[in-house]
């Protein structure tokens, strides 16, 4: 922590690259989830704020549920938005899209957002809506899991700098050493209670 900033560093250290990956304590069900963050430039890098359940109502993962706020990779102009569900992965149904990819300058201050209620996922860059993935309330639910984000369920938040690697199907590709270290700077994370 420096300035009031706190940074998470990837380095190289001999012949091993090192980063971190931070998990809140605490879990919540519903609210307003934010964080300022400016992502580091650099081939390799995945920077990520992101959600998983300390609680849940469907075992394993993807049946458990994943939220991504925010995902940056390979440089694009874009940051990622998904979620993740036995409906969305397993099955491969994309009707609602579970993804979305919002254009901004990721180098900048920005503010990552989402709201979760009982029935959406609203995602947020800067205070704009940029996607939203809704409940359908499946007769056969049990079966299909699109909704592991119940009243039942609770999700911890993850800041993490991620990177890529020589292994096949990297989503960040392969690290470039010039580029670290890579810094991933978070100026605040914020978490509010819905009033509804």
């Amino acid at each position: 922590i420096k300035d009031g900033i706190l940074s998470i560093i990837a380095k190289k250290i001999g012949e091993t690259v090192y980063s971190i990956r931070m998990n809140t304590k605490e879990s919540w069900k519903y609210g307003y989830f934010e964080a300022r963050l400016k992502l580091p430039k650099g081939k390799g890098t995945w920077p990520a704020f992101w959600m998983m359940p300390k609680k849940y109502i469907y075992d394993g993962w993807p049946n458990c549920g994943e939220i991504d706020i925010m995902e940056h990779v390979k440089q694009e102009s874009a940051i990622h938005h998904t979620i993740h569900t036995h409906y969305t992965y397993d099955l491969n149904i994309k009707d609602p899209s579970n993804t979305a990819q919002v254009t901004c300058n990721y180098q900048d201050w920005n503010i990552y957002a989402l709201e979760w209620s009982e029935d959406k996922l609203t995602f947020f860059v800067n205070g704009q809506e940029t996607f939203s993935y809704s409940n359908l309330k499946l007769e056969n639910e049990a079966e299909m899991k699109q909704w592991p984000f119940t009243k039942d369920s609770s999700f911890y938040l993850i800041l993490n700098m991620g990177l890529g690697g020589d292994r096949p199907g990297s989503w960040a590709g392969p690290i470039d050493d010039a580029n670290l270290p890579a810094i991933m700077e978070i100026d605040w994370v914020k978490i509010t209670k819905l009033d509804k």
